[in-house]
């Protein structure tokens, strides 16, 4: 493949790139409140993270605002992400860009 620039062929180049191009296109939206088709889901995981930082750290206790037992403890997923999310919601503060930052970089 004599025919492609040398500078094309990078792998560095491309991963750089598309970096690039998907933070640009992502950043019109990044200080944005949640929004789009699944905003209930994201509202939900959220809550969990909040609930993490406000009211129980406990990783196994996942705790939603609605509650369906007394406690509020809901088993969902395995909520690695949502306790992931608390602890940089304890060093940076609650933040739209903190969430869609860290949604960024585990993307």
């Amino acid at each position: 493949m004599k025919w492609i620039p040398q500078w094309m062929s990078n792998p560095k180049l491309w991963l750089y790139g598309a970096i690039y191009l998907q933070l640009m296109l992502q950043l019109p939206w990044i200080g944005e409140n949640i929004l789009g088709h699944h905003v209930w889901r994201q509202s939900q995981t959220l809550m969990v993270a909040r609930n993490y930082v406000e009211d129980d750290g406990n990783f196994f206790n996942p705790r939603v605002n609605e509650p369906p037992d007394e406690r509020g403890i809901q088993r969902q997923e395995f909520p690695v992400f949502q306790y992931g999310l608390s602890l940089i919601y304890r060093l940076a503060g609650e933040s739209p860009i903190v969430y869609r930052l860290y949604t960024w970089l585990i993307a």
